[in-house]
């Protein structure tokens, strides 16, 4: 899974609209793996770009026409949907007009523009196309289609362009720097990118490849579990807990050994300066023991303090605190016994 950083995805958090019954359903996938609440149209407490005030200049959609005798009122921080009818298509088949920046090089097709892809901007009239995407002789439409247009919008890249790609090429190197067009037409380059999790077939953001086997964005399947991965660290909750895995009882003699859980689900933690984790510490009664994703340390008889923080690659701060205990042999014996107990209480 391969994010770009952009100015865009700095500004989705949680300013997400949807317009019809189906996508609403497919959005609860999106929300299901991160921190991302889908919220009505014209909800103006949660317009907010990263803690920044509103600027209405760098948001305001050109008006092309009415709608159903409405004229759309620009909808300040929303990701807002066009939807295919047969009604709109007028609209769905015409550039839109007005503002910078605004070309849409696919104007009869579904899209979501990234900071990657400057020609579909965010400045166009609406921020997502979807289409009338569904099975020969159906409606249901396809649920991996919506992912991947709405994964677009929070940053997304298509896997099979990744530089490392295990089928059908790679296009995109690691840590490219795409480019967009703000309010006043300027070119404006995003952050780098990054590859937040390995190559992934299996991805909602990967094209249909009959030579790779994909059937990615035209299924049903919903995010894998890569994509669920990379939406969570993406996308995280406010209270920002670093995210470990180990054992915190163990007996004397024993090395507590303890690992970072994204590297364990298959993030790229151990990837040098494009590590999804950074500045990784465990400390140990006020001591730092190790710097790395991993620890594996001898730690004397007793109760331990225990503390384990890292940065994510947007400079996001994450801790943990809690205690490690080191017992006797007996009493390790001891407590397993009683643990022992109470599983089996609950069981029965």
């Amino acid at each position: 899974m391969r994010e770009d950083s952009s100015e865009l995805s700095r500004q989705v958090e949680r300013n997400l609209c949807l317009t019809r019954a189906k996508a609403r359903g497919h959005g609860r996938h999106i929300e299901w793996a991160a921190a991302i609440r889908f919220h009505p149209p014209g909800n103006k407490s949660i317009r907010i770009q990263a803690g920044q005030p509103l600027n209405a200049k760098d948001w305001r959609c050109p008006d092309t026409g009415a709608i159903m005798g409405r004229l759309p009122q620009g909808d300040l921080g929303d990701i807002r949907v066009l939807l295919y009818t047969v009604a709109n298509g007028t609209w769905w088949t015409t550039n839109p007009v007005g503002g910078q920046g605004c070309a849409i090089v696919n104007p009869g097709s579904s899209w979501g523009a990234t900071g990657n892809e400057p020609k579909l901007s965010k400045r166009c009239n609406f921020n997502i196309k979807l289409g009338d995407d569904a099975p020969a002789g159906t409606t249901n439409y396809y649920l991996n289609h919506t992912l991947y247009e709405f994964g677009h919008k929070l940053g997304f890249g298509h896997e099979h362009d990744r530089s490392d790609a295990a089928c059908a090429g790679g296009g995109t190197a690691n840590g490219s720097v795409g480019q967009a067009t703000d309010a006043a037409g300027n070119t404006v380059n995003s952050q780098p990118a990054i590859f937040m999790t390995p190559f992934d077939k299996a991805s909602v953001m990967i094209y249909v490849i009959a030579a790779c086997g994909t059937t990615g964005n035209y299924d049903f399947t919903g995010f894998s579990a890569y994509n669920r991965l990379a939406l969570r660290i993406l996308y995280p909750e406010t209270n920002r807990v670093a995210e470990l895995i180990g054992t915190r009882v163990i007996k004397t003699g024993q090395p507590l050994t303890m690992g970072n859980l994204w590297k364990y689900l298959g993030a790229m933690v151990d990837s040098g300066s494009n590590s999804v984790a950074k500045g990784l510490s465990w400390t140990i009664d006020g001591s730092q023991r190790a710097t790395t994703p991993d620890l594996s340390i001898n730690v004397n008889q007793g109760t331990r303090s225990l503390v384990y923080a890292y940065q994510d690659f947007r400079g996001r701060s994450y801790s943990f605190q809690s205690q490690v205990e080191v017992l006797s042999p007996a009493k390790f014996r001891q407590r397993m016994a009683s643990q022992s107990v109470i599983i089996g209480a609950a069981t029965n």
